[in-house]
C-alpha cells in the first residue's frame, strides 16, 4: 500500500433503516468514493453510504485531505467487499469494512492514512483497539502518510482550534437571543445559575463561559450558543448549548448537574413534543424529558428545552463524531465545534 496517502471510510448509510439492520455483514461492491471518508456500497437491495468506525481523517483544510480520497478509491472503488453494520443515523451507517478479510481500517491506520481513536474514547473492544494502537505506532515509528508532516495534528485537534477561532463570532450573533429566562446580560438561565462574573476556582475553562458567586458558593461553565442542523432542511434557525451549574463545598469540592439547552428562534417546532432521544455515531445514549419555556427577546420569539443530562450521556456525546437529537420527528445535529467544547466541560469540571 502507498505511504503517504492517508485515508479512512467514512461508509454512509442511503437506503436501509432499522435497528435490525445493525450488526450484520452486508456483501457488496463499491461504486463511487464521495470523499476520503465516504464510499457508496451496492448491496442487493439497493445503495448503502456507511461511516467507518474508530477512526479520523484530515480534516478538508488540512493537507492530505484530497490524497485521502485518492487513495481510497485505488483501495476499494469497482471492488467487492464486506462492512459489519454497528450503527445506524439519518442518511448513515457506522462499522468496519473488510476487503479480503482484511481490515480495511485497520490497514489504513497501518499506511499512516488515519488516526487511531483510543478505545476509551471509542467504545472499541480492548484486544481490537491494542492492535490499531500497535499497526498506529508502526506507521508513526515509519513516518507514514500523516506522520510525515512534522506538527500535523489529529483532526480533533483541528477542530478545536477552528471552533475557538470561531467561538466569538458565533457568540456575538448567538448571545443577543436568549435560549431561557434572561436574567442578566441576555445569558441563559439555569437553576441556581451564577450572575456575578466572577471566575472563581476554575482556571482551566478556556473557551467556555466562566462563571461564579463567591457568596453563595455557586458556579456555572458554559458552551457558547452555537447554531445547529435542521435535518428537515427547512432553513429554520436553531442554536444548543450545554451548562454546567455547580456547588462548592469549604474544601473546594464541586457538586453539580449538566443541563442541555436547545432553542428555537423565530422558527415554529414540528412536535410539541419535550421527549428527548441522544444518539452518538447512531446509537442511542438516553432519554431526557425537558423544560419548556416561550418569551420574547427583543424583536425576536425563543422557544426553549432544557434537558438535565449524565456525565456519561456529555463523555459519550464529547467523544462522537456523529451526534443526532431526536425530537420525535424533528433532528438537530450540533454545530461545528460543539463536541470539542463538551470534551473542554468535561476536562474544566473535574
Amino acid at each position: 500500500m502507498k505511504n503517504k496517502t492517508p485515508i479512512l471510510l467514512l461508509l454512509s448509510f442511503a437506503l436501509l433503516a432499522g435497528s435490525a439492520f445493525c450488526q450484520q455483514t452486508l456483501k457488496g461492491k463499491v461504486v463511487d468514493v464521495i470523499d476520503g471518508k465516504t464510499v457508496v456500497i451496492e448491496i442487493s437491495t439497493g445503495k448503502l453510504i456507511g461511516v467507518l468506525e474508530y477512526l479520523e481523517i484530515p480534516e478538508p483544510e488540512q493537507p492530505l485531505n484530497r490524497a485521502v480520497r485518492e487513495h481510497l478509491k485505488e483501495l476499494v472503488l469497482g471492488k467487492n467487499v464486506d462492512f459489519l453494520a454497528m450503527g445506524i443515523s439519518p442518511g448513515k451507517t457506522f462499522g468496519q469494512l473488510f476487503l479480503n478479510g482484511v481490515d480495511v481500517g485497520q490497514q489504513l491506520v497501518r499506511d499512516g492514512a488515519a488516526w487511531h481513536i483510543p478505545s476509551q474514547r471509542s467504545g472499541q473492544g480492548t484486544d481490537e483497539g491494542d492492535q490499531y494502537e500497535k499497526m498506529q505506532a508502526l506507521a508513526k515509528t515509519e513516518k507514514r502518510g500523516i506522520w510525515l508532516i512534522n506538527g500535523m495534528k489529529p483532526a480533533w485537534e483541528f477542530r478545536a482550534e477552528k471552533a475557538e477561532n470561531e467561538r466569538r463570532a458565533e457568540e456575538a450573533k448567538w448571545q443577543r437571543t436568549s435560549i431561557t429566562n434572561r436574567n442578566d446580560n441576555g445569558r441563559a438561565a439555569a437553576p441556581d445559575r451564577p450572575m456575578p462574573n466572577s471566575n472563581g476556582s476554575i482556571n482551566n475553562a478556556g473557551a467556555l463561559i466562566n462563571r461564579y458567586d463567591a457568596k453563595s458558593k455557586t458556579g456555572s461553565l458554559e458552551t457558547p450558543m452555537l447554531p445547529s442542523q435542521d435535518l428537515t432542511n427547512l432553513g429554520r434557525k436553531m442554536a444548543c448549548s450545554v451548562g454546567y451549574y455547580y456547588h462548592e463545598d469549604a474544601s473546594k469540592t464541586r457538586k453539580g448537574k449538566f443541563v442541555l439547552f436547545m432553542a428555537w428562534i423565530d422558527t415554529p417546532r414540528m412536535s410539541s413534543t419535550t421527549s428527548l432521544i441522544m444518539k452518538v455515531d447512531g446509537k442511542s445514549i438516553g432519554t431526557a424529558q425537558g423544560k419548556r419555556t416561550k418569551q420574547s427577546a427583543g424583536t425576536s420569539t425563543v422557544e426553549t428545552l432544557a434537558f438535565e443530562m449524565s456525565r456519561e450521556q456529555v463523555e459519550k456525546v464529547a467523544n462522537g463524531s456523529d451526534v443526532g437529537l431526536w425530537l420525535d420527528k424533528e433532528v438537530l445535529i450540533p454545530g461545528a465545534g460543539f463536541t470539542m467544547l463538551l470534551y473542554n466541560l468535561l476536562e474544566a469540571s473535574k
